[in-house]
């Protein structure tokens, strides 16, 4: 296009003064204008020698500029069949699918030398275009994971999930188990506020010692089970409501003691599937008891997840004591806070009410909470 282009400027410019001669003498009827195209058409020749130039220019321009419109066109429509091998134009190929023809180096980019490269490349996918669907193309290799590829990511996913979901199941358990812990605090301490201010003071109730014959009407958990959302209440003598199997201690004090087959346990099943029991002393609340230590009214332990394990004390099973003014988690200094319940797990409850964490399971022993 350019070529012819250049050929038509060259035309225009060197015909300028054929064609103001050729302006100016156009209302003759007989002018040079006309004898010229008359001429050229019949081809004859015209007696002027004005015209006789002007023919002359005007076949060369116009054969030249058909030349080059059959130059520019002929490879586009690519090689005539009816011409044999002898076709002068071949078809040059296309820059899309194969590259670059190299017949003029010259003309050669850098962006067609890559375009080369890429022609030898056997995994590039080359569009191919379809007779039917002329603007769409289909991939001769589509993209796709090998099942060597699909198992090997499988494998690598699950190892990695092998090792961090037990942390992190163990992670959530330990967060329920705090959540809970702090909401039993808060309902068992309204339920005894309650208790108080319908039965008195509990130094009016009536608490027998769990090493006398006491009955359930006896014990402080039967005084307090009326203000909480009880499933079910076990007694003294009824099973079901805390596991069959011994507590362990999670430190390193052997313990192995069996609440729910216990005759001196009050037990109660909580609506949430947690299990809370009571060992009643007396409504003097007084000194005499557990290595000289001042044991209140009664001891309560909270399982936060009933008979389900692990069954630890310190881990899921939790100590709290009984005032005359309020109920306190053990661990607190000066409340069970001897090396016995500690190295057992009963000072445990206090980290985890006021620190909120179970970081003591780690080594096996909490600390007091000043």
């Amino acid at each position: 296009i350019s070529h012819l282009l250049r050929n038509l400027e060259f035309f225009i410019k060197r015909s300028g003064t054929w064609c103001a001669m050729t302006v100016l003498n156009i209302l003759n009827e007989r002018s040079e204008f006309s004898i010229l195209c008359e001429g050229f058409i019949r081809g004859h020749k015209v007696q002027s020698t004005r015209g006789q130039v002007s023919i002359r220019i005007l076949r060369y321009y116009v054969i030249k500029a058909a030349v080059s419109f059959v130059k520019f066109f002929l490879p586009l429509l690519g090689k005539d069949n009816r011409m044999g091998n002898n076709n002068p134009y071949p078809p040059q190929p296309s820059p899309i699918g194969d590259g670059v023809s190299n017949s003029h180096p010259e003309l050669v980019s850098g962006s067609h030398l890559v375009q080369q490269q890429v022609k030898h490349n056997a995994n590039f996918l080359k569009r191919t275009y379809s007779p039917i669907h002329l603007f769409t193309h289909s991939l001769k290799k589509r993209a796709a994971f090998t099942l060597a590829e699909v198992l090997i990511t499988l494998g690598i996913i699950g190892v990695v999930a092998a090792m961090t979901m037990p942390a992190l199941i163990q992670k959530y358990k330990i967060q329920e188990y705090v959540s809970k812990l702090n909401k039993f605090y808060t309902v068992i301490s309204n339920a005894y506020i309650r208790a108080k201010q319908d039965n008195g003071d509990i130094s009016g109730w009536n608490l027998v010692n769990y090493q006398s014959s006491a009955s359930d009407e006896e014990d402080f958990l039967y005084y307090i089970l009326p203000y909480m959302n009880v499933v079910k209440f076990c007694g003294k003598k009824s099973l079901g409501c805390f596991p069959d199997t011994a507590y362990k201690s999670i430190g390193s004090i052997s313990y192995g003691y069996n609440i729910n087959n216990a005759t001196h346990y009050s037990k109660a099943l909580l609506n949430d599937g947690s299990s809370i029991a009571s060992l009643t002393f007396d409504n003097s609340c007084d000194n005499g008891v557990n290595d000289n230590q001042d044991a209140g009214c009664a001891h309560l332990r909270f399982d936060v997840n009933g008979v389900a394990p692990p069954n630890i004390l310190g881990v899921d099973l939790f100590t709290f004591v009984v005032y005359k003014d309020r109920i306190v988690p053990a661990g607190i200094s000066g409340v069970l806070d001897s090396d016995y319940y500690i190295n057992r797990g009963d000072a445990c409850t206090a980290q985890v009410i006021y620190e909120k964490n179970m970081d003591y399971i780690k080594d096996d022993k909490c600390e007091i909470y000043e």
